[in-house]
C-alpha cells in the first residue's frame, strides 16, 4: 500500500509542474492529502461501492481505493485533464478496483452507490442534491469539509462530525 501511495504522490508531483492538479505543490502537503483522505477508514461502516464527486486528482478516491482494495470506487470528474491523469493513476498502480467517468454527477444514472464522497466540491445540501439520483435509503455520504460545516447541517437527522486537525468529516449515515 505504501509503495502504491509513493508512486501516486510522485506522479501528481510531476504532472502538477504542468497541468495544475491540485494546490498542493510539495511532497508534503501530498502526504497531508494523502493522510487526510485515508484518515475515515477509522470510523467508515462497511459498503461495497463508492461514488467520489468531482475527484480531481484523486483525493480522496485514489488512496481510499489503494486501502481498500476489494471495494469498487467511481471517479466522476469533468474536466478531461484530471480523467487523463486519473486514468495514468489507475494503470501505473494496476487499479482494477476503479472506474473513472469523465461527466457530471447530475449525468450518471442508473447506477447506485453504497457511499458518495466529496472533497471541496460544494456545499452539503448541493452535494445532496445532485446526487439524489444514485443513492439509496441506506446510502451513506462521506464529505470532506472545514469548520463551516456546522453551517451546513440543518435538515440532516443521522450524522457525525469526526473532527482530525484542520479537517472536519461529515459522515451522515441516513438522510
Amino acid at each position: 500500500m505504501k509503495e502504491k501511495l509513493n508512486i501516486y504522490k510522485n506522479l501528481i508531483l510531476k504532472w502538477n509542474k504542468v497541468h495544475n492538479l491540485t494546490g498542493s505543490t510539495s511532497s508534503n502537503q501530498l502526504d497531508f492529502n494523502i493522510q487526510d483522505s485515508i484518515e475515515p477508514i477509522n470510523f467508515l461502516d462497511d459498503f461495497d461501492n463508492c461514488v467520489d464527486i468531482g475527484s480531481g486528482a484523486g483525493f480522496p478516491a485514489i488512496p481510499l481505493a489503494i486501502y481498500y482494495s476489494n471495494k469498487h470506487f467511481t471517479l466522476v470528474e469533468p474536466r478531461l485533464k484530471r480523467v487523463s491523469f486519473l486514468s495514468i493513476i489507475k494503470a501505473k498502480l494496476n487499479l482494477e478496483n476503479i472506474t473513472i467517468i469523465n461527466d457530471r454527477i447530475e449525468n450518471i444514472d442508473n447506477i447506485s452507490f453504497d457511499l458518495v464522497t466529496s472533497r471541496a466540491v460544494s456545499d452539503t445540501q448541493t452535494l445532496f442534491e445532485i446526487s439524489k439520483h444514485i443513492v439509496t435509503p441506506k446510502t451513506k455520504y462521506l464529505f470532506y469539509k472545514g469548520d463551516n460545516v456546522f453551517k451546513e447541517l440543518n435538515g440532516i437527522s443521522d450524522y457525525e462530525v469526526i473532527s482530525s486537525g484542520k479537517r472536519e468529516y461529515l459522515y451522515v449515515k441516513r438522510r
